[in-house]
């Protein structure tokens, strides 16, 4: 016979196989929602996760400023380009900064049919006329729309001859693609132009086409679209997965 102690014992040994045999609960699936909570920034879930997919993790290029009134009386020359292109006040704009703000917006970034850009930011719409170009930073809608995949022939443009028009003395006849084989002059004109104008992260010590192309046009005073130039450098960026220019707040829009 076996006791009732002995019962106990056995059925109290079962509990503790059964009890270690049970599998714990699987771990919660936390939703876009939970890990993000920006869905003010959001009209629905898709906007967020297409944002969450897409732009989340994407860097923005730091925004760069040039305190134009310190070189007007430096002596150099360069600036005076900035000046006939409209540009100096775009240059200097110094405005809050928001990393995420700047992120939702290029995620629902689009060209409109009639050209203008549009986006969605904080659930309002977004869309740049020509009127707010000008308001924001003084930039003139019209002019030259200029493409480095399709230069216009009626422009001259000689790469060779522009980049030899800016080499020192010392480096004339030298194959350099390097800013610092250039006069002073034209390292300022392209620093404005890479960190400003057409912002990147990388390739700072190099001179690409892009660039010689850009000071070439600036320093021949050819009058350049701005706001057309800015939105394909958007639109280039936000479709090739590069870090994302031109991060600074500056339409009411984009009130929080």
């Amino acid at each position: 016979m076996v006791s009732s102690s002995s019962k106990r014992r056995s059925k109290s040994g079962k509990d503790k196989e059964s009890a270690t045999n049970t599998e714990p609960p699987p771990p919660k699936r936390h939703t876009v929602v939970d890990v993000l909570d920006q869905r003010r920034f959001f009209s629905d879930l898709h906007q967020m996760e297409h944002y969450a997919h897409e732009f989340y993790i994407r860097r923005i290029v730091d925004p760069k400023i040039m305190d134009y009134d310190s070189f007007t009386t430096s002596g150099l020359y360069f600036h005076h380009h900035l000046v006939f292109q409209g540009l100096v006040d775009f240059v200097a704009m110094d405005r809050p900064f928001y990393p995420d703000l700047i992120k939702v917006f290029y995620s629902n970034l689009r060209i409109s049919a009639n050209g203008y850009l549009q986006s969605e930011v904080n659930k309002k719409r977004i869309k740049l006329k020509p009127d707010d170009w000008y308001n924001i930073a003084h930039l003139k809608y019209e002019d030259r729309k200029i493409s480095f995949t399709d230069i216009p022939e009626d422009i001259h443009f000689d790469r060779d001859m522009a980049l030899a028009s800016m080499l020192r003395p010392d480096m004339q006849g030298e194959r350099a693609r390097i800013v610092s084989s250039i006069n002073v002059n034209d390292r300022l004109l392209h620093y404005v132009v890479v960190h400003i104008l057409t912002p990147r992260m990388t390739n700072f010590a190099k001179l690409l086409q892009e660039d010689i192309l850009m000071m070439w046009l600036l320093k021949n005073n050819i009058s350049i679209n701005w706001p057309h130039h800015i939105m394909q450098h958007m639109l280039k960026c936000k479709a090739s997965d590069t870090p994302l220019p031109y991060g600074v707040i500056d339409h009411p829009d984009y009130a929080i």
